[in-house]
């Protein structure tokens, strides 16, 4: 493991594993206080490593995909600073087509679609109240704002 220890992924390591079991780390209360744990598994390094394997690049961080969820395999991945931030608690949610979405992405997927129709957004998708409805030229499309746990 001491090879390990210097190397990409240990600091993101006993990061996780600081905010979930120190109470005195600042950030505990946002994690070990509200219920996220470390599975018993990544509490060794070297299955943390073996699972998530080494993180790809000084811009990625450990990331939970289920900002609820325990950090366990399944849950975790290498992620940039835009992904996380479109992945947490307070971060806006829409329910699309029963599936809940960053509302970063429902933007950016109308922006798209409006520049390869050659129509300006605001033609292509009339937001109504935004996080209540969202209504197509083409019909309407279910979307709510979801609050975050």
């Amino acid at each position: 493991m001491s090879k390990h220890r210097r190397g990409e992924g240990y600091v993101s390591w006993t990061g996780m594993k600081d905010r979930c079991l120190n109470p005195n780390n600042r950030e505990y209360a946002r994690y070990g206080a509200r219920g996220i744990r470390v599975c018993d598994r990544w509490l060794r390094f070297e299955n943390f490593i073996a699972d998530m394997g080494m993180r790809p690049s000084p811009h990625h961080s450990l990331d939970r995909i289920d900002p609820n969820g325990d950090y366990e395999p399944g849950n975790c991945r290498w992620a940039t600073a835009l992904t996380q931030g479109r992945n947490t608690r307070r971060a806006l949610k829409l329910v699309v087509n029963g599936k809940s979405v960053p509302a970063m992405d429902v933007l950016e997927d109308v922006l798209r679609k409006a520049t390869i129709e050659g129509v300006s957004a605001l033609d292509f998708f009339s937001l109504q109240n935004v996080g209540v409805g969202l209504r197509r030229m083409d019909g309407t499309v279910e979307v709510r704002h979801e609050r975050s746990r």
